[in-house]
């Protein structure tokens, strides 16, 4: 039998947290490796933006530090952000796809080119 999924909003408080502490992590990564190409194509709202803000305000902060006050100060746009993405959880508020898979899958559908 096939684990049912949920939106971001049909999750619990508690697996909302998850979520957006999962995400976060994910987010970091990215920020701080490979780019947030996929996720700029999404936020229309500039979120990302605010949170990147965020992230160099505070470029000085050790890697546990950087992501707990992240999630602390920018939790509502994390939370945007993770409507907005419309990715599948399970119960608990882990994504049913990992984060590095869907942002693969993301880029490789995006069009390409000028």
């Amino acid at each position: 039998m096939a684990e049912t999924t949920l939106s971001f909003a049909q999750l619990s408080d508690a697996a909302k947290r998850t979520a957006i502490n999962d995400f976060a992590t994910f987010y970091i990564d990215q920020y701080q490796h490979e780019g947030l190409d996929a996720l700029a194509q999404i936020d229309l709202s500039g979120r990302i933006a605010d949170i990147n803000q965020w992230l160099i305000s505070n470029r000085s902060f050790m890697s546990q530090e950087l992501h707990d006050g992240l999630v602390r100060d920018r939790e509502e746009n994390f939370a945007a952000l993770l409507e907005a993405v419309n990715v599948k959880f399970n119960a608990n508020g882990k994504p049913a796809q990992p984060w590095t898979d869907w942002y693969k899958e993301t880029i490789a559908a995006a069009p390409q080119g000028r």
